[in-house]
Formats: structure tokens, C-alpha cells, sequence
């Protein structure tokens, strides 16, 4: 700092108190700028006080007090739509994302700003539905959303998003799948089989699955229909299965009842 006095020397008091500890002489003193410097703060996250008192050659006292904010937690992205990795038939696939950061004032400048928002590598900020909030007193976040104008293509789509706020620069950046073809499943010749022969073992059916971007299909389901197409029952269900050489076991006891 500077202490405006014409005499720094002749000064009758010039002290500090760091957070309300003791006060402390202000020592140094640049006899002819009047510069000084205090040495060996540490200061605390979240809010910290300075205060500092003087008194001059002729008794005029004179206090200062400064607030002095530190915020080391960085901001993190959330709340990804869709996941990483996930895969979709929606060329119309809606993308968002979401920053959260704490403070320690109700000031606008703890706001978070949006400043790029770029699908594949092409900039659609402008595009895009920002909003940038304070939820009570503590907690800023932005919130960007995006739904694309034109068809997405098959295949792999990169999402990169930054914001910037008093506490610095972070990034979202993560990737998804569009896929509008649907897998192939091919199934092996079944030989003639009776599950109420007597002795009559479970019966195995091998089976082929494939798609031409996911290593894994979802909700993946095997069913029995008469020689009528009328539906039987429901010989077993995945919620998801690796692409490749699979199999599905009937057990006799399955058909109790049919």
C-alpha cells in the first residue's frame, strides 16, 4: 500500500490486524513514496479482513478496513445430456450441460458465463439456450442447451463446452453416438424338439448379433411364436448383450401349462 502522509517517520501509530488477531506495527516504510508492504499474510478460503489504524504527527487517527475473498474451488460440469459414450437413434438429439461453482458474496460478478459451445468442432453458441444464475447466495450456475437444427449423421459426435467465472476456465468435453441402423440378429437352424418327450433336456439356440457402431445392443428380447404367428411366451430378455456369438437355453418347464 501508500501512506499518504507527508512524513511517514513522524507517524504515532500505523498498525495492522490480520483476521482479528493482534494487531501488529506496519513497519518498512518508504520514507519518500510512503510505500509499504505486508509480508506473510495467509489467508484462509472464503472471506478474510484486513484492518488497519493510524495515527498521525498531530493525534488525527484515521481506520481502513478490506475484505479480501479467496476461492480456490474450481467449477465442474455435471448433469451431461446425453452421457458419454451414449448411443441414440435421435438425429434431433437434444445436448446440454450444466456448471456449478460455490462463492462467498451475492455479487453478479460470481456468475458463470457460457463462452463456447461447439458440436463436432463447429461453434453453435449462438444457437443455443443459455442461462446463468445465482441459486440463493452461494451458488452460481449455467446451464447450456441445445437442440440441433439440421440431422445429425451417423456415428460419433464431440461435444466441447468452456465457461469462465471469477474463479477461472473449465471445460466440458465428451462424446455420443448417433445410430439410426438397426442391428442384425441371425439365428441357427433348430432341430425338431418336444420339451414334454420324456428325459427332455433344455434345448440351447445360438444366435448371432451385430450392428454396425455399438459393441452392445440394449433390451434385447427372445420370443416364441406358433406356426401361426401367434405369440407363445417370452423365452428370455436382456436389458443389454455384447455384439457376437450368443445363446438363449430353453428349459422344458417352460412350456408347463402351453
Amino acid at each position: 500500500g501508500k501512506l499518504n502522509y507527508r512524513i511517514p517517520a513522524k507517524m504515532r501509530q500505523f498498525e495492522y490486524s490480520f483476521n482479528f488477531q493482534a494487531w501488529q506495527p506496519i513497519e518498512n516504510v518508504n520514507n519518500e513514496s510512503g510505500e509499504f508492504a505486508i509480508d506473510d499474510l495467509h489467508f484462509a478460503e472464503g472471506q478474510n479482513l484486513l484492518a488497519i489504524r493510524s495515527i498521525n504527527a498531530v493525534g488525527v487517527p484515521y481506520h481502513q478496513l478490506m475484505k479480501i475473498i479467496v476461492n480456490t474451488i474450481p467449477m465442474q460440469p455435471s448433469k451431461f445430456n446425453p452421457e458419454q459414450n451414449y448411443m441414440t437413434n435421435n438425429v434431433y438429439q437434444p445436448i446440454s450441460v450444466e456448471f456449478n461453482k460455490s462463492t462467498y458474496y451475492e455479487d453478479v460478478a460470481g456468475k458463470i458465463q457460457i463462452v463456447s459451445f461447439e458440436v463436432d468442432g463447429s461453434p453453435m453458441l449462438s444457437a443455443a439456450s443459455v442461462t446463468s444464475e445465482i441459486d440463493g447466495a452461494y451458488h452460481p450456475y449455467a446451464r447450456v442447451n441445445y437442440t440441433p437444427g439440421q440431422p445429425l449423421q451417423d456415428g460419433e459426435h464431440n461435444i466441447l463446452v468452456t465457461a469462465k467465472s471469477d474463479v477461472g476456465v473449465s471445460q466440458a468435453i465428451w462424446s455420443f453416438f448417433v445410430d439410426t441402423q438397426a442391428p442384425t440378429i441371425s439365428i441357427e437352424a433348430l432341430q425338431p424338439y418336444s420339451p414334454r418327450a420324456p428325459n427332455a433336456q433344455p434345448l440351447s439356440i445360438r444366435y448371432k448379433a451385430a450392428d454396425n457402431l455399438s459393441t452392445f445392443l440394449k433390451d434385447v428380447s427372445l420370443k416364441l411364436y406358433d406356426s401361426n404367428g401367434n405369440f407363445v411366451t417370452r423365452i428370455a430378455s436382456y436389458d443389454t448383450q455384447s455384439s457376437g456369438d450368443n445363446y438363449a437355453t430353453i428349459d422344458p418347464s417352460l412350456f408347463e401349462g402351453l
